[in-house]
């Protein structure tokens, strides 16, 4: 069951499990396409990337 779709810009959390070529993660905001923050599911490894945050001030 899919709980809905991703989009380039989407801000996830650190993935926690992998299971095979999958990796469990959450939404840290509301995506573009309506899924809640903190909603937790599957993302296949080849949509995910690396990002750096960093805090100016």
């Amino acid at each position: 069951m899919s709980l809905g779709l991703l989009r380039e810009g989407d801000r996830l959390g650190t993935p926690k499990m992998k299971q095979g070529g999958w990796w469990k993660t959450f939404t840290m905001d509301r995506t573009a396409s309506g899924i809640k923050a903190g909603k937790t599911g599957w993302v296949k490894k080849s949509y995910l990337r690396k990002s750096v945050c960093t805090q100016l001030g």
